[in-house]
């Protein structure tokens, strides 16, 4: 069995210095993202040309092979799809372990009296709140440019060519759709700071409860062992 070593970059408090370290990784995950994304419009295509040939009454040789053609395409595309969320899954999880061990390192080669003034919760919080945000964040953006934005293209591209009229008609909503996402942005981020706020309080009042309540074992321990000499 293979084991990954995380190292962090030397620039570690930069984000695009991990992206750097990976960018052989985010080109596979490119190709196959554009490859997939844009071969996934032909099988509905492909699909509808076979159910064509089956209603048409053609012979049973046809409609094996249009039959033959679409698994083919399906396939195609489907092994695309594969190498792109492989990639993009394991590209985020050595980010994510880049990072914990640059966190770590940070922790340990800081003096003991800073560590002290902060609060576990805070600690605890950037420790596995953070990365794992920052990882999903790297995740996301990389899935929704080939996911979403060359998939639209596609789709776009391809309704265009059957009717440009209906799907110039269809599209009209989208910039008014983009406008109030763009609107809520401020409002998520709010409730999403908020989120990690109390997440942090919980964390330190759930470490100050483990230690009353080891204290309290302990003490009735005791007690039990005294009456029991007694």
């Amino acid at each position: 069995m293979k084991y990954i070593k995380f190292r962090p970059p030397i620039k570690k408090d930069r984000v695009f210095e991990y992206i750097k370290k990976y960018k052989i990784r985010f080109v596979i995950t490119a190709i196959c993202g554009i490859f997939c994304n844009t071969a996934i419009v032909l099988g509905p295509i492909y699909q509808g040309k076979l159910l064509d040939t089956a209603i048409e009454g053609n012979t049973m040789k046809d409609i094996l092979m249009a039959g033959l053609i679409f698994i083919l395409v399906t396939l195609f595309f489907q092994i695309g799809r594969y190498f792109k969320r492989y990639f993009v899954r394991d590209t985020a999880n050595r980010i994510s372990g880049d990072m914990r061990m640059g966190l770590i390192d940070s922790i340990l080669n800081t003096n003991i009296s800073d560590i002290e003034k902060n609060k576990t919760g805070d600690m605890m919080t950037t420790v596995i709140g953070d990365v794992d945000i920052i990882k999903e964040s790297i995740r996301k953006t990389n899935t929704e440019i080939w996911d979403t934005g060359v998939l639209i293209i596609s789709y776009l591209v391809t309704l265009c060519v059957y009717d440009w009229k209906l799907t110039l008609l269809a599209v009209i909503p989208l910039p008014f759709v983009i406008m109030l996402a763009i609107l809520m942005k401020k409002r998520v981020y709010n409730q999403s700071v908020a989120s990690r706020k109390t997440v942090s309080k919980s964390t330190t009042r759930n470490k100050k409860n483990n230690i009353r309540n080891k204290y309290v074992k302990v003490i009735w321990k005791r007690r039990k062992r005294n009456r029991e000499i007694k």
